[in-house]
């Protein structure tokens, strides 16, 4: 992956640094920022110095690549904050389970109720003395 120039510019400018601020702070020269943020290339050892100067990881300097193929539900393809796609079928999946759970269990409820009610008026025609009882 390469750096991406807009990042690291944007980076540098929200903490309003200059190119020879960052290249100071970064231990590189001010040829390496400026090639970085003009579009060229940049080792691994200098795209590890300029995320750790501007408190970020690596990953988040690097453009993607737009030749590469994108794999479904990467972090990638979602917005800020948007879980991914499995995420969210599992998360549907908890919720249609708790439901279920909750429906079954007010049903048991109701059974286990009619059942102690039956038995009560079982037992209160028995003690009238009827005949009758079921």
């Amino acid at each position: 992956m390469k750096i991406d120039p807009a990042a690291v510019r944007a980076l540098r400018e929200r903490r309003a640094w200059s190119q020879e601020q960052l290249a100071e702070v970064a231990g590189l020269s001010v040829r390496t920022v400026q090639r970085v943020e003009t579009g060229g290339g940049a080792s691994l050892d200098t795209r590890m110095a300029l995320a750790a100067a501007l408190e970020v990881t690596p990953a988040e300097l690097c453009m993607e690549d737009p030749d590469a193929p994108r794999s479904a539900g990467s972090a990638s393809d979602t917005a800020p904050g948007t879980p991914p796609a499995d995420q969210e079928f599992r998360t549907a999946i908890i919720v249609v389970g708790v439901a279920i759970v909750f429906l079954l269990s007010l049903l048991v409820g109701f059974l286990v109720g009619r059942d102690f009610a039956d038995k009560a008026d079982r037992e209160d025609c028995i003690a009238a003395g009827r005949t009758d009882c079921r």
